[in-house]
Parts: C-alpha cells; sequence; structure tokens
C-alpha cells in the first residue's frame, strides 16, 4: 500500500527553504572539537543529508512525522534506487530496530483482539499499527485515531480508506495532555510520543490520561527509551554506531528528550493507575514494548 506524498505537504522540504538550518548546522559543527567522527566525515553526512527528502525533513524538524515514521516502517529491504545514506537509514540505523518494535507492536495488539473490542493509537500518525492488523472473523470492532497533527490525520483518513476500515474508524485532533477521554478503550497503543518529553510530572499526567481513557483492565501497549549503554549497542557494529551518533548527535540533534530505566516508567504507570505485566525486547535486548494494565 502507497500513500504519495503531496508537494504542498509539510512533510516535503524544499532545499531553498533548508540552506538557513543548513548553514547553522555548519558553523556549529565547525566551533565543535569534540565530535563522534572527524569533522570533514561529519560535515559530508550533513550535506548528503539534504540530498533526499527523509534527510530534509529530519534536518529541518529534528524528527519523524507520522508520514515518515511509516515510511521507515514499510521500507524493509534494500532499495538500490534510493540515496545511499537513505539506504543506510532504512538497513543499518537504528530505524531498523524501531521497525522491529512496531511489529511486536501489532503481534501484541493482534493477540489481544475480541468481538466488541474498542482500540485507540497515539499519536496515531497514519495509523499503521491498527489498520494493517487481520481483523477477518472479527466482528464489531472500534479503531480510533488520535493525533495533534493535522497532516497525519489526514493521511491516517486516507489509509484507513484503503483498507476498507473507514467505517470501522473515528479521528480525533487533539493534544495527548488535554485528551479529556473517559473508559471509552480496551486497548491503548502509544509508540514514541513519551521520548519527546523529558519532565516526569508531564510524564506521569499523561500515563494518568492514558488511564482515565482505559475502561478497568485495559491494555496499554508503550515504547520508551533505556539508557545508551557507552560501550555500545548490540546488533549494530561500532561504526554504524558512530554514524548514529554523528547524524543524530551532532548533526540533527534529535529532539527526543527522554530516557527512562524501566525502573522509572514502572514507577510512573504505577503511580498513574497501571500495573507492568512484561516488558518485551528484541533479540539483542533494545527497542523495549512494555505491556501494562490498568487497575
Amino acid at each position: 500500500m502507497t500513500i504519495s506524498l503531496s508537494h504542498h505537504t509539510k512533510s516535503e522540504v524544499e532545499l531553498d527553504s533548508l540552506n538557513d538550518r543548513v548553514d547553522e548546522i555548519e558553523s556549529r559543527i565547525q566551533q565543535t572539537e569534540s565530535l563522534f567522527l572527524p569533522k570533514k566525515k561529519t560535515l559530508s553526512l550533513l550535506h548528503q543529508l539534504t540530498e533526499f527528502p527523509l534527510g530534509r525533513f529530519l534536518l529541518q524538524n529534528k524528527g519523524l512525522n507520522g508520514y515518515w515514521t511509516a515510511y521507515i516502517f514499510r521500507n524493509r529491504t534494500d532499495h538500490d534506487t534510493c540515496h545511499p545514506l537513505e539506504k543506510w537509514l532504512l538497513t543499518r540505523s537504528l530505524y531498523v530496530m524501531a521497525r522491529e518494535r512496531f511489529y511486536v507492536f501489532q503481534k501484541e495488539i493482534k493477540q489481544s483482539l475480541f468481538p466488541g473490542i474498542s482500540m485507540a493509537s497515539l499519536p496515531c500518525g497514519i495509523m499503521d499499527d491498527l489498520l494493517h492488523l487481520d481483523y477477518n472473523g472479527l466482528e464489531d470492532f472500534k479503531l480510533t485515531g488520535i493525533d495533534y497533527d493535522e497532516e497525519s490525520l489526514h493521511f491516517a483518513k486516507l489509509n484507513a480508506a484503503e483498507q476498507n476500515l473507514a467505517d470501522k474508524t473515528t479521528f480525533i485532533l487533539k493534544d495527548a495532555w488535554q485528551l479529556d477521554i473517559e473508559e471509552a478503550f480496551d486497548l491503548l497503543t502509544s509508540n514514541g510520543l513519551n521520548m519527546y518529553e523529558s519532565s516526569p510530572q508531564r510524564l506521569v499526567d499523561l500515563y494518568k490520561n492514558f488511564a482515565k481513557a482505559l475502561v478497568k483492565g485495559g491494555k496499554l501497549l508503550l515504547s520508551f527509551i533505556p539508557p545508551p549503554p557507552k560501550e555500545g549497542l548490540k546488533g549494530i557494529s561500532e561504526e554504524d554506531f558512530m554514524i548514529e551518533r554523528a547524524l543524530f548527535g551532532d548533526i540533527i540533534q534529535i529532539n527526543y528528550l527522554n530516557f527512562s530505566s524501566e525502573e522509572e516508567i514502572t514507577q510512573q504507570l504505577n503511580q498513574s493507575g497501571f500495573d507492568v505485566e512484561h516488558i518485551i525486547y528484541n533479540q539483542y535486548g533494545v527497542a523495549p514494548v512494555l505491556v501494562a494494565y490498568k487497575r
């Protein structure tokens, strides 16, 4: 399934509008002595990012929106026609593990289905997590996509129509911290939102909103980022790990702020009305998916 990217959408960044940002980054790199890679290599990576749409979006926005998240999750194989650095991002960066985590989400959701279930995705992006499941044989289910980004909801509506699920799906434009939804869902999935918030109290407030939106005993699927080990990550080579840190640290300065240990997120969820059942890591012990239930 393919959703076209219009040149009238903010998911496409034109190089002309990016020049100031690139100049600012280049100036900062030139003045920095402690870089993960040699300065010449770092500057080369910066200018390579300007040569393809995904790279330009990352430079301009310091992160992904719903469209580009889906783009990464859907592109699982090598593409000989794409830019070499884009190919690296799709096949060798930590985005590969984020893609694996997405499919763990889908497996957990699939195992939770029952007739009459009401499920929500927040932030939904273009809602692949719920819209790309097989609902054959399941009767009377409801899907809700919640996002604060109008463009993501636009693509999610197109996605629902293409999956013949428009009649099962409702969309809500809302800030997760102003959710104001009570006992509406049996299952709520949230992949990535908490990674952009560093305040423990705001995270507790967010999780309390999740609990309020779930029925008693309702299931929460949640991702989080544990603190990165200093010695590198299993499953990613030392070279790729250094490129990762140069791209997302020295160049893009990715705007997610929150690293959370198991103990921290479990405590926050307990404080918010949840009991954590288990946490699923991939084969390398990273990219966790947390499963919790509302008390």
